[in-house]
């Protein structure tokens, strides 16, 4: 009898509202604008933007780096960095 409920049983537990962390997301950060205080790159050049009076690590999506000053808004997050475009 386990035998049958064997395989049953791994896939209820392995499929079980599995998150991917490794992909970026929508939070409470996303369309939140602000202006860049670092350029902001690709994910190899990460700059910093200043969103409601607060510093954070941003990287762009876009191959131009966004030059300081710009106004961005945020598209996605991971963790402590944020997916921007210029606005």
């Amino acid at each position: 009898m386990l035998a049958a409920l064997r395989p049953a049983a791994l896939h209820r537990f392995q499929h079980r509202g599995v998150i991917d962390l490794t992909a970026p997301s929508k939070s409470s950060m996303t369309n939140l604008t602000g202006f860049v205080q670092d350029t902001v790159g690709d994910e190899g050049h990460p700059g910093l933007v200043k969103i409601k009076g607060e510093l954070w690590k941003a990287v762009s999506n876009s191959a131009d780096a966004i030059p300081d000053g710009a106004q961005v808004i945020v598209r996605k997050s991971y963790g402590t960095t944020l997916w921007v475009e210029r606005v």
